[in-house]
């Protein structure tokens, strides 16, 4: 029995070092620089330890640099032969910055809907005009913007609503005909004033009188936080927005969003060279709705 047992702690021992000389290969060989190459994201997915949320977020990130490297986008094979679309939105001005947005604009000969408030300073009045000269649309995004006033009741809302609408009238000869809720047509400060029927008796109301509400389907993250920085901009709208054909984009042209001029034309820039063209919201846009 002892010489069994001699055997086996022999056995044992191989083991070990066979083990430890794998894993000191493995580890050289996975880039860890221990004196050897390190190895490209690529060759590590490809390594059946590494685990999978590793692995996707190699893989995301490997995409994501190709991408940049050679301006394709990483799906063009599932839009391929398509009309690649993408609907730039602008809430909350008009300010300073938007008066920085159009000048980019006009640069990258990109279109976009700006959803403005009321503001009757010569300064608004003026970018108002310069919003339609340039070609772009305007939206009604309420005169006030104050959730407590436009989502305590329909009467509320539909004085706040026209009284933007007959400014924007007299100011730019135009009255736009697309809307968007502040906060999103499912806002949850909506449900906290007025609850879900508010919600309901607003959609209720732009649909029998001819206006169409627009939603998103790919959020910039430029209002998550106060003062979002242009690269968390840049790649919150650039990964959202790869894959998709048509894509509406919600950016914020308000007070202190100066780092969402900073980011916009590298966004431009790169989603020019995946193809895609950049036009106002129309009837033919897709109906981007939140479900109740």
């Amino acid at each position: 029995m002892r010489k069994v047992g001699d055997g086996m702690k022999r056995q044992i021992v191989l083991m070990t070092v066979f083990i430890f000389s794998i894993f000191i290969i493995t580890g050289c060989g996975m880039g860890l620089n221990w004196g050897g190459k390190e190895r490209s994201a690529r060759e590590l997915i490809q390594r059946d330890n590494i685990k999978i949320v590793e692995r996707e977020q190699i893989n995301y990130f490997a995409r994501f640099q190709d991408e940049n490297n050679r301006g394709t986008s990483p799906n063009e094979g599932e839009t391929e032969g398509k009309n690649r679309i993408v609907y730039l939105t602008f809430d909350d001005g008009p300010t300073e910055n938007t008066q920085g947005i159009l000048s980019i604009l006009k640069d990258f000969n990109a279109k976009a809907t700006f959803f403005v408030n009321g503001r009757e300073s010569d300064f608004a009045k003026k970018i108002y005009q310069q919003i339609v000269l340039n070609g772009h649309a305007l939206g009604n995004h309420t005169y006030s913007h104050q959730y407590e006033i436009i989502y305590s009741d329909l009467s509320n809302f539909k004085a706040d609503f026209y009284e933007l609408q007959a400014l924007l009238k007299e100011t730019t000869g135009v009255e736009p005909k697309y809307f968007r809720f502040p906060g999103g047509s499912n806002s949850t400060r909506a449900h906290q004033h007025g609850g879900e029927q508010i919600l309901w008796e607003i959609r209720s109301f732009l649909d029998n009188n001819g206006y169409v509400f627009f939603d998103w389907n790919v959020d910039s993250r430029d209002s998550a936080v106060q003062n979002q920085s242009k690269e968390v901009i840049i790649q919150e709208t650039l990964a959202q927005v790869k894959g998709k054909n048509q894509a509406i984009v919600i950016f914020h042209d308000g007070p202190n969003k100066e780092s969402t001029v900073e980011a916009l034309p590298a966004i431009l820039d790169q989603l020019a060279k995946w193809g895609y063209s950049f036009k106002t919201l129309s009837k033919d846009a897709p109906k981007q709705h939140f479900q109740l």
